[in-house]
């Protein structure tokens, strides 16, 4: 069967949405055609790949878009490095304004600057004539292209994957002139739909009303091959090294707790900078300057800005302790971070702060033995025990498994 995965994003882009449709293109071309259907990027020329094709469908706006996008990243990378000056220790924030949810618009949600990659990808789509095409989301494109193929060849099967929710996620709002549009047309791609996946069960369960049970399937993340193995660069601290390698949303993901916790032992006189390095790698940092100096942290925190994924990947293998943040809220109780699986294919505990035990990530993590808590780290920062090392899960077998279950069912419907 020839599969076409229509992926906004992906590998040589270090995006860690890249990361899910890399592992399925690879898994998939083991038994099927398989070509990759994504944008042009910076260096995409000098990577091959011989498992399966990938198509650039080129756009001259989003190579215009993505230039503009990634020098507003250095820019916001820049100024949370040199942004401790303007927020002196002790400043207030309003957690009612951290809170506040985003429109999304232009970047997540309707109109958004990536539909100017619609036409060049359905044009690609057009040209390669699948008998299967899956797509990704985000952006969302990626499934009105998909679906529109599907519209225009109705022999074609069509099978929409959800990383994150559209037009129901936690972290956007939408317009509220264009909310009622993108729903309708997200219900008619879902009605088109011979198989929509998702990555956890809460979030397969909210297409319920709109996708029959055989035609819904729960597909787990997994890292990249790239991703796994690999060894810490020296001794264990001290310093002891917690680490977090992620974007921080501003009032979805707040490291404030920890903080808290190392300024209060700090100011106590009972746990020095010089054994606990709080360690950042962030493209999207946030408000963590802002929050760094209200809750006068400052001695223990290390930004390092945004990282290749190499290193982004050592600094997780060097690390003693992996920070986690996410939302508390209900609405999020369903959010799977591509991120979880990398931190579970180590052998380092989880320190997860936002999420309680009503969150599947939550369940995910204490189910496999892994999660730390701020009072077990803070009796292990006073000397009342120590880290140990962690059983690695790897959930590459596992997604790959979901993943030939869903197609096994879709070839027999």
């Amino acid at each position: 069967m020839k599969i076409a995965i229509v992926a906004f994003h992906f590998k040589p882009e270090e995006a860690i949405g890249a990361v899910r449709p890399e592992n399925w293109a690879a898994w998939l071309s083991d038994a099927h055609d398989v070509v990759v259907i994504t944008r042009d990027f910076p260096g995409a020329d000098d990577h091959s790949e011989t498992r399966y094709r990938i198509v650039r469908a080129r756009s001259l706006a989003i190579r215009v878009i993505d230039w503009l996008n990634r020098h507003r990243k250095r820019l916001r990378v820049r100024r949370a490095q040199n942004d401790r000056a303007q927020h002196p220790a002790g400043t207030e924030t309003s957690r009612e304004d951290r809170a506040a949810v985003p429109s999304g618009a232009f970047v997540y949600r309707m109109p958004c600057l990536h539909d100017l990659w619609f036409a060049a990808a359905v044009r690609a789509l057009r040209s390669e004539d699948p008998d299967l095409v899956i797509a990704t989301h985000s952006p969302y494109v990626c499934l009105l292209a998909a679906s529109t193929h599907k519209k225009r060849n109705p022999r074609c099967r069509l099978w929409l994957d959800f990383r994150d929710l559209w037009t129901e996620g936690h972290l956007t709002r939408g317009l509220p002139l264009v909310r009622r549009f993108e729903r309708l047309l997200e219900r008619r791609a879902l009605r088109r739909a011979d198989i929509v996946s998702s990555v956890s069960r809460v979030y397969v369960a909210s297409f319920h009303d709109l996708v029959p049970d055989k035609r819904r399937a729960l597909i787990h993340n997994a890292p990249t091959e790239s991703a796994l193995g690999g060894a810490r660069n020296g001794e264990p601290g001290p310093p002891l090294k917690i680490c977090y390698t992620g974007s921080i949303y501003k009032g979805f993901r707040d490291p404030t707790p920890l903080f808290e916790l190392c300024s209060r032992l700090g100011e106590e006189g009972r746990l020095d900078p010089a054994n606990l390095r709080l360690v950042f790698a962030s493209r999207m940092p946030g408000d963590l300057p802002s929050l760094v100096s209200r809750t006068r942290a400052t001695e223990f925190v290390d930004f390092l800005g945004a990282v290749p994924r190499s290193e982004s990947l050592k600094l997780q293998q060097d690390a003693d302790v992996l920070l986690l943040l996410e939302s508390g809220r209900t609405e999020a109780n369903g959010t799977m971070t591509a991120k979880i699986f990398e931190y579970l294919a180590t052998d380092k505990p989880i320190l997860l702060l936002g999420p309680g035990p009503d969150s599947e990530l939550y369940r995910l993590i204490d189910g496999h033995d892994r999660l730390i808590s701020l009072e077990r780290l803070r009796d292990v920062l006073l000397g009342n025990g120590r880290i140990e090392a962690q059983t690695p899960v790897n959930y590459a077998s596992i997604a790959r498994e979901q993943l030939f279950e869903a197609i096994g069912r879709l070839s027999q419907s």
